[in-house]
Formats: structure tokens, C-alpha cells, sequence
């Protein structure tokens, strides 16, 4: 565990005056400084599930330090493998034919939310606009910390080889919902263990199970059976819009143009596509 003192403005402190003592119930401990880190460092360690409540005290002369109360979950883990099949009727002997390999680059899970309705979350809208020339993002606002749009809990694995392995640490009591992802940017690592995958902006970001409960904590291989409109159903949705917009310019300026020379329709027609086509987006 770090342990970071900031000043008013948020700017971390770098000192070694400061003295930062750590209250576990009726135990105290001092934290140990790393100049190297700016932080002060603990190490917990539990065999069994507990929400654990930590209060920090720092007492520095130069300094009127604030102290904080916050709780950890110590939690065993336990792993799901998710395998990907493509939809519709299968047998047991047909099943590894139909397997989808190296078609998506993470799966992930993230705590079912009754909440995620279209208004509740208007980031979508960024997305599919994100074409247009000289758009700018609305709906998306990135954390300051981590440099990202999203910083919900998730649990993630890469995707390889027809199957990912997800670790999960809540059980029976929580249920999640299940992603499929992949970017336009292949090959980089992603270094955040609990915030999903966003090197590069997404390809597809489909769920493909809504409400899903593990009742049992141990190890658990899972096959998931999904079709083609499942894995893409926002990249489906966002050309038919494209097309649509594309279509309506495209009847607009034909409709001016006509009244001037119909003839001047069909050279405006191939330029306009073409245009269209070198700045990829068709």
C-alpha cells in the first residue's frame, strides 16, 4: 500500500518529516517513508474476507495535517474462463470448430448496474459522432488521475487462443455483466487492473451478458455462445447512422445542384464519393 500526503492544491509533499501512522482497530503501525516513491509505504496482508476500516494520522511541524478514514475489502479471488462459440444450434461435437479464437482482443466483467439506461450515460454519443470532421467530445469528461473516460470497476483478461480468464473477487452476492472489447490499437499493454482496457479508442464495446450472478467462489470454466450482432451491434447501429447523414448532405446538394444542371449531378455524385471514400468513412 502507498500512502500519499498532498498540500492544498493537490501537490504531493515530498518531505521526510512527516510522520504517518496507521490505526487498524485497537492497532497502531509507522509507515515507512520511500523518497523514491513520495509515498509512505504499508504492506497488509489477510488469509480470510474482511472490509477492514484504516485511519491515517500524519504529524509534520511544518504542516497541519488532516486525517482520513477509509476501508479496504481483502478478498480471496477466484477465476472465471470465459470461452467465446458463435451462436445458434451446436453439439458436443461441433463445439471446438465454431470457436471464436483471436476475434477480440479483452473480455470483462463489471458490476451489473440497473441504472445504465441510454440518458443515464450520453458518452455513446461521442462515439457516434466521432467520424464527423472536427467533432470534439461532449459527454466524455477523462479522470484526472488516470487519464481515462471510464474508471468503473472492472475485471478484465486478454483474449486468446478462444478464451480469456477473468479474476473476479466478490461472489454470490453481487452480480456482474459481461463484455467483449477490442480498439482500433493492437499490441500495448494496459497497466490498470481494475479499469478496462482504453489504449485506443474502441473498435466494438459490446455486452453480450447482462445480469450474471457466480454462486459458487472457486475456479469455473464458462462457454458463451454469441452471434455476429451481438459482437458489433453499436458498430451496426453507428453505419446506419453514417449513412444516413452521408445520404441526406448527398440529396441535399444534388437537390441545388439540379436546379442549375441535372447533368452536373453525375460528376458531383462521383466526386462526392470519392471524397468521402479517401477520408475513410465508407
Amino acid at each position: 500500500m502507498k500512502v500519499f500526503y498532498t498540500d492544498s492544491e493537490n501537490n504531493v509533499i515530498n518531505t521526510t518529516s512527516t510522520q504517518v501512522v496507521l490505526f487498524i482497530d485497537d492497532d497502531v503501525y509507522n509507515l515507512s517513508y520511500e523518497s523514491t516513491e513520495m509515498a509512505w509505504m504499508a504492506l497488509l496482508s489477510s488469509d480470510i474476507a474482511e472490509d477492514i476500516t484504516l485511519t491515517f494520522k500524519g504529524y509534520d511541524p511544518a504542516y497541519q495535517c488532516k486525517n482520513t478514514t477509509t476501508t479496504i475489502k481483502i478478498r480471496i479471488p477466484f477465476y472465471y474462463t470465459v470461452r467465446l462459440f458463435k451462436g445458434g444450434n451446436y453439439t458436443n461435437n461441433d463445439i471446438g470448430l465454431m470457436s471464436y479464437k483471436n476475434d477480440f482482443q479483452y473480455i470483462y466483467f463489471s458490476f451489473y448496474n440497473t441504472s445504465d439506461l441510454p440518458l443515464s450515460d450520453l458518452r455513446y454519443i461521442d462515439r457516434l459522432f466521432s467520424w464527423v470532421p472536427f467533432y470534439k467530445d461532449s459527454f466524455t469528461h477523462y479522470d484526472d488521475v488516470y487519464g481515462v473516460a471510464n474508471t468503473r470497476d472492472t475485471f478484465w483478461s486478454d483474449y486468446r487462443d478462444g478464451q480469456g480468464t477473468v479474476k473476479l473477487y466478490e461472489c454470490c452476492e453481487h452480480n456482474y455483466s459481461i463484455y467483449i472489447l477490442s480498439t482500433r490499437l493492437k499490441g500495448l499493454s494496459w497497466e490498470y487492473e481494475f479499469i478496462k482496457p482504453q489504449i485506443e479508442k474502441f473498435s466494438y464495446d459490446s455486452k453480450i451478458i447482462k445480469d450474471f450472478r457466480p454462486r459458487v467462489r472457486e475456479n469455473t470454466t464458462m462457454d458463451i455462445y454469441i452471434s455476429a450482432w451481438e459482437i458489433s451491434k453499436f458498430n451496426f447501429t453507428m453505419n446506419i447512422v453514417k449513412w444516413i447523414v452521408i445520404i441526406c448532405i448527398w440529396l441535399t446538394a444534388t437537390f441545388f445542384i439540379t436546379q442549375a444542371s441535372w447533368k452536373a449531378t453525375v460528376p458531383f455524385t462521383i466526386g462526392y464519393f470519392t471524397i468521402i471514400k479517401m477520408m475513410g468513412w465508407l
